[in-house]
């Protein structure tokens, strides 16, 4: 049986999985826990916690697999869920450190791909550690999760102009952060 369900389109498989075939579920899961884990990961910065909140957000999709229309991809509307999951815990546990970047590269907007450097990573993530827990939230779903200002706002909740508002700020903090770090080397 699982060699057939490595055969099936997601679209057959969610089909299994709004009649709550366990085994539909599984190879779901299977083929989506560990893009989903790492965007837990990012948000709430503890490898446990990631994990708690990855499996919450498969289980509210699966409850919910019925609402999923097929209007955009199905690991889109699967990380939309972890992401709000994650929101949700790092909210109540009120989490303002960044544990680490590993090896994940901060993006440009419009030009392309910077790639840092081990130091310049450190360096980053101390400055990351010092921003408001919002600012360093909205800067990850921006520059490392690819969200745009239309999907910012309706994740963090805010109007499209607080969310520019909020990105700006953050950046400013963080640029302010970064030069402050530079002139006390």
């Amino acid at each position: 049986m699982k060699n057939m369900l490595d055969q099936l389109t997601i679209d057959e498989l969610l089909l299994r999985c709004q009649k709550k075939d366990q085994r539909a579920q599984m190879e779901v899961y299977q083929r989506y826990h560990k893009a989903m884990y790492h965007s837990a990961l990012r948000i709430v910065q503890n490898p446990v916690d990631a994990e708690d909140v990855m499996h919450d957000g498969f289980l509210t999709a699966f409850e919910k697999i019925k609402q999923y229309k097929g209007e955009n991809k199905f690991g889109g509307w699967l990380k939309q869920i972890t992401l709000r999951k994650a929101l949700n815990h790092v909210q109540n546990k009120e989490k303002n450190r960044w544990t680490e970047l590993k090896e994940e590269q901060l993006e440009e907007t419009q030009e392309g791909e910077i790639t840092l450097t081990e130091e310049q990573t450190a360096t980053l993530e101390v400055a990351l550690n010092q921003l408001k827990g919002r600012y360093r939230t909205a800067l990850v779903l921006m520059y490392l999760e690819g969200y745009d200002y239309d999907e910012l706002s309706e994740i963090l909740k805010l109007s499209y102009g607080n969310c520019r508002t909020l990105i700006s700020r953050a950046k400013t903090q963080l640029k302010q952060t970064l030069l402050h770090h530079e002139i006390s080397r």
